[in-house]
């Protein structure tokens, strides 16, 4: 499979806003069907959504962004926003959302049924731009990216092509992954949902099963698209798998 896209920073914010719509629905859907009321609900999302955001771009900041936001008090154009650090920072407005306006129904668990498919939503923007690239791969679901992507650039960079090269190396389509696995387990909550009676609890098993996907996928992943903190390894393991 080839991808050459023109503009695969555009498809990734599309995706990036989609994926926070989406949220942004499912909850409203499934706070109303819990006979939650709407003005905390929209109090919520407004404070989780900011953390949302300063989480993505603080998380994927990296050594070229902070030496752009010293010269221009600004990140550039084409920051990487990082999914875990939206999850962990959502995670964090939500709590404090629910702390400060003192809700005592499981908002967390009405959380736990829209972030997976936000989540899955915003990897088909990765899997536009190539950013969360895989490694190399025999395989015939293997996929190619053109030169104007983070894929191609770090392989370029890192001498496995040379310029002579339009495409990039044969790697594993990361990003498909994590859609797949965002989806199954946000059909599985959605499905089970009744079943966890304990507040709180719908929360837990949601992340725990998105942390062990993530986790798992992180073995197919080439570590250059985690950055040079989060990519090196220790006994066999990624920094970000051990965190």
């Amino acid at each position: 499979m080839i991808l050459k896209i023109d503009q695969p920073q555009f498809f990734y914010d599309l995706f990036y806003q989609l994926s926070l719509l989406i949220v942004v629905l499912i909850f409203l859907i499934e706070g109303t069907r819990r006979n939650l009321p709407w003005i905390s609900l929209l109090l919520v999302i407004v404070t989780t959504r900011f953390f949302v955001i300063a989480g993505s771009k603080l998380a994927g900041i990296n050594s070229d962004d902070l030496n752009f936001f010293i010269q221009h008090f600004s990140f550039p154009p084409e920051h990487t926003k990082n999914m875990a650090g939206a999850l962990f920072f959502g995670l964090i407005g939500l709590s404090l959302a629910k702390l400060a306006l003192r809700i005592k129904y499981p908002i967390l668990d009405v959380f736990a049924i829209a972030a997976p498919f936000g989540m899955a939503i915003q990897r088909i923007g990765c899997l536009s731009a190539g950013c969360c690239f895989g490694i190399e791969t025999h395989s015939p679901f293997g996929i190619q990216y053109g030169s104007n992507t983070p894929a191609y650039f770090h392989q370029l960079y890192a001498g496995r092509i040379d310029f002579a090269d339009e495409l990039s190396q044969h790697i594993h389509p990361v990003p498909l992954y994590f859609i797949l696995s965002s989806l199954l387990i946000g059909i599985i909550l959605l499905k089970f949902r009744n079943y966890w009676k304990r507040p709180g609890n719908l929360a837990l098993s949601g992340l725990v099963l998105i942390l062990l996907s993530w986790f798992s996928i992180e073995f197919f992943r080439d570590p250059l698209s985690n950055g040079t903190f989060l990519g090196a390894q220790f006994l066999g393991l990624k920094r970000i798998q051990i965190i």
